[in-house]
């Protein structure tokens, strides 16, 4: 049913529970909700669109625009504010926090330029456009025989007696592990690199190193050549 249309003084036109003031739309009554609902067409205009209202945003919920859905745009994007999305993206605070997962999680088509934190490596990665490039090494106090991961620094303490590190299964070209001997006790009390199925300098045998104060670093090549001492 079309609702009636009524022209008063002061230029006020209302519509049912509308009222228009000079160009001001508003309910009849004050602070009431407005809703526009083209069902599944558009909303257009072909003009700027302002909005006055300073509420300040702190959560997904708040400030002058509230949008539940996704936002395309097709130019840029300018802030005069700090952009902070509730959950890790904060210019005010000076951090961002970068999409997370495992390697078996990194997307199956990357494209040059894609960051992404690693959580099997504990590191970030960018991918450039041929390979994901992990950054850096982690940090690990070794004082018991373990499992270690590519990018780490192993430092190994064999003050109590003999340590053995064994290589990940299944690492990558260019894969890289590095070792210490942070109490100077490998002479007495041996680090044994376990292969893992992989050669070491081209040979089916694992690394035993009894050198005191060795510090050296794997670089995983292919399964022929497997991994190779490059520094010592």
């Amino acid at each position: 049913m079309a609702r009636r249309i009524s022209t008063g003084i002061s230029g006020r036109t209302v519509l049912g529970s509308f009222v228009a003031v000079n160009n001001n739309f508003r309910p009849v009554i004050e602070n009431q909700n407005i809703v526009i609902d083209p069902g599944t067409g558009k909303l257009i205009t072909n003009s700027q669109t302002e909005f006055r209202d300073t509420t300040q945003s702190t959560t997904s919920s708040t400030g002058s625009v509230i949008v539940s859905g996704g936002i395309g745009v097709t130019g840029n994007i300018n802030l005069a504010g700090d952009l902070n999305d509730g959950n890790g993206f904060s210019t005010n605070n000076q951090h961002v926090t970068i999409p997370s997962g495992d390697t078996a999680n990194r997307p199956s088509s990357p494209q040059a330029g894609f960051i992404r934190f690693n959580t099997d490596y504990g590191l970030t990665e960018v991918y450039n456009g041929t390979k994901w490039l992990v950054q850096g090494f982690q940090d690990i106090d070794v004082v018991s025989s373990r499992t270690a991961k590519a990018y780490e620094i192993n430092w190994v303490d064999t003050s109590s007696g003999n340590i053995t590190v064994t290589l990940p299964a299944g690492p990558s070209k260019g894969d890289e592990i590095r070792f210490f001997d942070v109490s100077n006790t490998f002479d007495s009390n041996s680090l044994t690199v376990n292969r893992n199925g992989n050669n070491i300098m081209g040979a089916a045998d694992d690394l035993t190193v009894n050198t005191e104060g060795a510090a050296f670093g794997l670089v995983f090549y292919n399964t022929s050549a497997g991994w190779r001492i490059f520094s010592i």
